[in-house]
C-alpha cells in the first residue's frame, strides 16, 4: 500500500463509519460462528433500530485543476479528505483560459456557491509555489514552481501537500505544532519535501469545523434509529426493528413526568 494512503487510512479511522451494524475484526470472524454473529446482529437491531446514515450538506470544498496537464493528486485528497471528515468535497478538471488565477478561483467560487476554492495551475516559475487568499477563501497552488527539481512522481506528492494545506490554511487549522502533521510550518521546498506526512492529522479538525459551520457546512453522520427519535428527525419506522424502537421511544416520553414551571405570576404551572 503506497504511504500516502497509509497516512490516510489512519486519519481517516477516528471519523470512518463503519458499514456493519457492529465492526467485527478478523479474530471475531474466525472465533465466532455464523449463527452467534447473526445473532448479535439481532440484539444490536432490536436494541437501536439500525443505523441512519445521514449525507452531509451544505457548501462544498471545490479543488480546480486547471494545470494542462492534470494530475491524480487533487483525486487522492478528495478520497482521504471526505472520509475522515464527512462532508462534502469534489474536484473539477477544467480550463481557465487567460482568465488570471485567482480572478478564476474568485469565479468558481461564486458560481458553485462553494465554501472554499482550491486552484491547481500552471503559473510559472516566477510566482510563489503557494497563495492562500483565506478572506476570499481561495488558495493557488503552482504546479510549476512545485515541478522544480523533482519528476512527475514527486511534484503530484508536493500537489498533495499544498492542497491539503490550503484546507487547513482557510478552514482555519492553521500551522500545527505535531511533527507528523502535513500542517507544520515550511520555508522552502526542500522543507515541504522532508516532511513526509501527506495529511492533516485529525486533532487539526476541530479548529475547522468551527469555520465550516459559520458557513452552514453539516457533517454526515451515521446514527441509530433511535438516536434520531430522540433528536425529533427520525422517519417513521420502516421495518419490524424499527417499530419496535419507534413504539419503546413513545412510550417512554409518555411516561416522562410533567415538567414544572412558573407562569408570570410565580405560581407553579405543569407543562
Amino acid at each position: 500500500m503506497k504511504k500516502w494512503m497509509v497516512l490516510g487510512v489512519m486519519a481517516a479511522g477516528l471519523a470512518l463509519a463503519q458499514q456493519t451494524v457492529v465492526p467485527v475484526s478478523e479474530a471475531a470472524k474466525k472465533k465466532w460462528t455464523p449463527e452467534q454473529l447473526q445473532a448479535r446482529d439481532e440484539r444490536v437491531l432490536k436494541k437501536t433500530g439500525g443505523l441512519i446514515d445521514v449525507p452531509p450538506s451544505g457548501p462544498a470544498i471545490v479543488i480546480v485543476d486547471a494545470r494542462a496537464k492534470k494530475g491524480e493528486g487533487p483525486a487522492k485528497v478528495v478520497e482521504v479528505f471526505e472520509r475522515a471528515a464527512h462532508q462534502r468535497i469534489g474536484v473539477e478538471k477544467r480550463d481557465r483560459g487567460t482568465l488570471p488565477a485567482f480572478a478564476f478561483g474568485a469565479g468558481i467560487l461564486k458560481e458553485k456557491e462553494a465554501l472554499m476554492v482550491i486552484l491547481v495551475a500552471d503559473e510559472g516559475t516566477s510566482l510563489p509555489a503557494w497563495s492562500v487568499y483565506p478572506e476570499e477563501r481561495v488558495a493557488i497552488v503552482n504546479a510549476d514552481r512545485l515541478a522544480e527539481g523533482v519528476n512527475a512522481e514527486a511534484k503530484e506528492i508536493r500537489v498533495i501537500k499544498e492542497i491539503w494545506r490550503s484546507i487547513g490554511m482557510i478552514g482555519g487549522a492553521g500551522y500545527s505544532t505535531m511533527d507528523n502533521c502535513v500542517m507544520q510550518p515550511v520555508f522552502s521546498l526542500a522543507e515541504l519535501d522532508a516532511n513526509t506526512f501527506q495529511v492533516m492529522q485529525p486533532m487539526n479538525y476541530p479548529k475547522m469545523y468551527k469555520m465550516f459551520k459559520k458557513f452552514g457546512v453539516k457533517r454526515g453522520r451515521r446514527v441509530p434509529y433511535r438516536v434520531a427519535i430522540r433528536e425529533g428527525w427520525a422517519n417513521m419506522p420502516t421495518n419490524a426493528y424499527q417499530k419496535a424502537v419507534w413504539e419503546e421511544e413513545q412510550a417512554a416520553k409518555k411516561e416522562q413526568p410533567a415538567e414544572v414551571k412558573k407562569d408570570a405570576a410565580g405560581k407553579e404551572a405543569t407543562k
